[in-house]
């Protein structure tokens, strides 16, 4: 999932807090103020939508799909939508003015709550709804009967997520005659690729033990709340039906918050006492006439819990990582990746020929670490290079190639650092196609307070956006190199900069007048002839093929040359970069340099370079 959502594509557009207490459920927070749709609804749209068949009764009949609730399953009846029935007078008269008379994504703040709010077969479980091309994602936590927040079921025997009984709401209805929704049980958890809690400091370990085992832990708290809560639900809603981005969502995102949070309310009635600071603060904005963007302000800036829930959306919706508190606790949560994202230069799958590239300053990383003295994780990134193979790195440091490959897969899982080619002077970089230019205001402050005696990043944009050149080029003097090397991970960081890479293919034949015959073919454009002259497959050669290799190595002059050609056969195949050899094969750069330019001269090498 990446920052930037297509057409078709699902995207975050609104976080909201729900809850029932015994009055009736209440939305009590959501941000955006203003939620953004694709089609905003208008007022003439929802006055018909009142008139139509969502403000018939449950019991009339309505053979319109359209109209209904867009789902995974059939029910057995529509939803009643009606904002103007079946709503317990207690909620008219607590609810403040700032969401009783407005609209929210299109539909009543009544509507959504009783939407919103499911019976108590939906505990613990999925909660999917798709409503005029929005999705409605959550995961609801309710109470148990005596009102306490314990998992332990109120009787001894579990309650099965098949058990008929379950799957009822608070009066005994089926679930079917309730609302076209998708309620799935939770399955087994996806598998992450790494677990990294236990490591002694890690970026996710902070959290680990507060909120951990402590979920089956009984109440401390001495008292219940005066209008006792018996439901909460943190709802995502989604623009879009995607079903990998909303099920990324609730595995990652959705659960994992509703956890925190039942551990919270079951410790010190979090999730209460915050839902009372929210209201109690909406209540004393609307007897002061206060805007809707002052009142915003007030909430994130008095309340934890309004505060977390607007990060989680900035953060979740760029794709980012929410780091926030509840009840003081610090707690991460993201959608791990799984491609690259379009935004950034594409990354080279993590290998131990790999290097590593930060995406923030090493003290930033540091400072963000619980024990920055004397951790292995703190250890690997102060010793860090981008310009250095995981495996080198490895050796340098005397750590086991698996444990490097540990902690580097845990700093890209949290978005921390990239796998990268390892930067080096001898490669040639030029101007990425889709470098961010709008950027270089921002930038050009940060990079002129890093790199003061050095050349401007203007300067060095110019430079790189001109004719290709070897990098080291640039470099004045030997001592110049570490700071110029710092200046190339600065412009890869922030995608500036693409590594213009060689690649080629052995061919049949030599002698400078046959060269010329398929390099005067190739001008032509005649590319069935050079096709045929190409070895495109030396790892894996034809009998004629075979054959041609065969001829290549025997003619070669340079003993060294004719020893080493075989183990780098399968790097001329057109797709491999022949700057990696080097490091591939732990040969001199210079030497595999050396021998490529020999192959070239002798007639047994097409090249091409490319980004």
């Amino acid at each position: 999932m990446d920052s930037q959502h297509g057409p078709g594509e699902a995207r975050l557009i609104a976080v909201l807090l729900i809850t029932r207490s015994r009055s009736g459920p209440k939305l009590v927070f959501h941000y955006p103020a203003v939620p953004q749709t694709i089609l905003p609804r208008r007022a003439t749209d929802a006055a018909e939508d009142d008139a139509s068949d969502l403000d018939s009764d449950a019991g009339a009949g309505d053979d319109d799909p359209d109209r209904r609730l867009s789902t995974h399953q059939p029910s057995a009846a529509p939803l009643d939508l009606n904002t103007n029935r079946g709503l317990n007078s207690d909620i008219d008269a607590n609810r403040d003015a700032s969401s009783s008379s407005s609209d929210l994504l299109g539909y009543s703040v009544d509507s959504l709550e009783r939407l919103l709010s499911p019976g108590k077969w939906a505990a613990r479980k999925k909660f999917e709804i798709c409503l005029d091309g929005i999705t409605f994602l959550g995961h609801p936590m309710y109470a148990r009967e005596d009102g306490e927040w314990s998992s332990k079921p109120v009787t001894g025997r579990p309650i099965s997520v098949l058990d008929s009984s379950s799957n009822r709401n608070g009066d005994g209805r089926p679930v079917a005659e309730n609302a076209n929704i998708t309620i799935t049980a939770p399955g087994s958890p996806a598998k992450a690729f790494q677990d990294y809690t236990h490591m002694p400091d890690s970026l996710d370990s902070r959290h680990a033990i507060s909120l951990g085992t402590s979920m089956e832990s009984t109440s401390t708290a001495s008292g219940l709340p005066a209008e006792q809560m018996v439901m909460f639900q943190v709802v995502f809603a989604l623009r879009g039906t995607q079903q990998t981005y909303t099920a990324a969502i609730h595995e990652h995102v959705a659960k994992k918050l509703s956890k925190a949070l039942h551990h919270c309310q079951l410790q010190h009635h979090y999730v209460s006492f915050e839902g009372r600071k929210i209201l109690a603060l909406k209540s004393k904005a609307k007897q002061n006439h206060t805007t809707p963007d002052n009142l915003l302000t007030q909430l994130v800036e008095h309340s934890e819990l309004a505060w977390a829930l607007k990060e989680i959306y900035e953060k979740i919706a760029v794709n980012d990582v929410a780091g926030i508190r509840l009840n003081g606790t610090p707690i991460s949560l993201h959608i791990p990746p799984e491609d690259p994202p379009p935004t950034t230069p594409s990354s080279p799958p993590l290998t131990l020929h790999s290097a590593l590239l930060l995406l923030e300053d090493k003290e930033a990383l540091l400072n963000s670490l619980s024990h920055p003295e004397a951790s292995p994780l703190a250890h690997f990134i102060r010793s860090h290079t981008p310009t250095k193979p995981l495996c080198k790195l490895a050796t340098n440091l005397n750590i086991p190639l698996n444990e490097i490959l540990y902690l580097s897969h845990h700093l890209i899982k949290w978005r921390k650092a990239r796998a990268i080619l390892p930067l080096h002077p001898r490669n040639t970089y030029v101007l990425h196609p889709d470098a961010p230019i709008d950027n270089l205001v921002e930038l050009i402050p940060i990079y002129a307070a890093r790199f003061a005696a050095l050349p401007t990043l203007p300067q060095m944009i110019k430079v790189l956006s001109g004719k290709p050149m070897v990098y080291g080029l640039l470099i004045p003097s030997r001592d110049h190199r570490e700071p110029y090397m710092e200046i190339l991970a600065f412009l890869d960081r922030h995608g500036f900069v693409a590594r213009l890479q060689t690649f080629g293919w052995l061919r049949s034949g030599g002698g400078g007048e046959e060269r010329g015959e398929i390099e005067d073919v190739g001008t032509r454009h005649d590319g069935g002839v050079l096709r045929e002259r190409l070895i495109l497959d030396p790892a894996d050669p034809g009998t004629e093929e075979g054959e041609a290799l065969d001829r290549i190595v025997s003619s070669l002059e340079d003993a060294e040359l004719r020893e080493r050609l075989p183990q780098m056969l399968i790097y001329f195949d057109g797709q491999h970069a022949l700057e990696d050899i080097a490091v591939r094969e732990v040969l001199k750069r210079a030497k595999v340099e050396e021998w490529i330019a020999l192959l070239q001269t002798e007639g047994h090498l097409v090249i091409f370079r490319a980004i």
